[in-house]
């Protein structure tokens, strides 16, 4: 029918409305959906979850938010189909987020221990020509006396 899986909200519209006059089954069912639509218009508003990648992840965390979180391992409206994929999903916008993160921590730590090798090589050469220095200073005064 839509060629991919329904959102969160695309499922609880289609399981909590009547067919006879898509009116709403219960209070609670309609009060779900107005939270939800005041919390995307407000995002919207702000200008967040306007990047296509995130929007799937931003749609799912809203929901979420309007439902007021998970209870008993469901989401209201979902049922047990607190979709694994969508979970999945913003586990691993999460991840993809805290990896680049990570690799560009690492990076930048690379870059200061080279630097720290650096010096540490340019001060063990100062200390080599200054003991070298101190030697030679030595054996001299030893061969003036």
């Amino acid at each position: 029918m839509l060629g991919r899986e329904p959102t969160a909200v695309e499922l609880h519209n289609h399981t909590h409305r009547r067919q006879q006059n898509q009116q709403w089954v219960d209070d609670r069912a309609r009060r779900t959906y107005d939270d939800y639509t005041r919390l995307r218009e407000s995002q919207a508003a702000a200008g967040e979850g306007s990047s296509a990648g995130s929007a799937d992840v931003s749609d799912y965390h809203t929901w979420t938010h309007a439902i007021s979180g998970m209870q008993k391992e469901r989401i209201y409206g979902l049922g047990s189909q607190a979709s694994e994929e969508q979970s999945s999903s913003a586990i691993s916008h999460s991840v993809g987020s805290q990896e680049s993160l990570v690799i560009q921590q690492v990076a930048n730590l690379a870059v200061e221990l080279e630097n720290v090798r650096k010096t540490q090589a340019n001060m063990n050469t100062q200390i080599l020509d200054s003991f070298s220095n101190s030697l030679f200073a030595s054996k001299d005064v030893a061969r003036i006396l």
